[in-house]
């Protein structure tokens, strides 16, 4: 590092080496927050199921929960009295959220993939009783 003549700072870098520095210290912290954000469309891309519940919930508003659950697929005979269509996969987490709408309280996350279609879709459900 090179040193020049004291300036009104003191000794110090001179202008390049602080240019060069702080487009340094941009470069790295720029290309941090773009793995950072790439990483995290990775983890709520619905191309999962798992995923698609994680992005269901944080669609209802719920993002700690949406980082924090473990989703565990139901059997289907668990989920008879869902009030989601039978042919959908259910998933329960370990939070209950409440839905965007705020008309009630689930852990329960109903997922279908449309024909044709990438990505999955997912919605919050209840149990409706028998």
């Amino acid at each position: 590092m090179a040193y020049d003549k004291p300036n009104n700072k003191g000794w110090g870098m001179s202008i390049v080496a602080e240019h060069l520095h702080r487009r340094h210290f941009l470069w790295w912290l720029f290309g941090g927050i773009l793995v950072l954000l790439v990483a995290e469309l990775l983890f709520f891309l619905p191309v999962t199921p798992r995923n698609t519940v994680r992005f269901t919930i944080l669609r209802n508003g719920h993002p700690l929960q949406a980082f924090q659950g473990h989703t565990v697929k139901e059997s289907r005979t668990d989920t008879r009295t869902s009030s989601g269509k039978r042919t959908w996969d259910y998933y329960r987490f370990d939070h209950k959220v409440l839905s965007y709408s705020g008309g009630y309280d689930s852990n329960e996350v109903g997922i279908w993939r449309p024909a044709g279609h990438l990505f999955y879709h997912g919605t919050l459900t209840f149990d409706v009783g028998a």
